[in-house]
């Protein structure tokens, strides 16, 4: 078997693996933008720990020279971070005054 052959049957097989793990990276980045726009801290690290899984198998990709789900798995979390922390200070209630 070739060395052409090879690679063409290998990147049949990382593409759609690499692409399950941009949707993982990407359902987890949104969860850890929900989690911070919350306040749970625990959460948000969670889904940041499970990003990191995701991000890695988006990266088999680029084996075949796809590198689109890479870059929406890396993406997708410094936006959602930056969103998250935006909506945590949209939403954050002024404590009741004493007096």
């Amino acid at each position: 078997m070739s060395t052409l052959a090879v690679t063409s049957t290998l990147g049949s097989v990382f593409v759609p693996v690499g692409i399950a793990g941009a949707v993982i990276a990407l359902v987890c980045a949104l969860i850890a933008a929900f989690a911070m726009a919350r306040g749970s801290a625990g959460l948000c690290g969670g889904a940041v720990g499970v990003w990191i899984v995701g991000t890695m198998l988006s990266l088999s990709a680029s084996f075949a020279s796809e590198w689109m789900p890479v870059f929406v798995s890396l993406s997708a979390l410094a936006v959602a971070l930056v969103l998250g922390g935006i909506a945590r200070l949209v939403l954050r209630r002024p404590a009741p005054a004493t007096i």
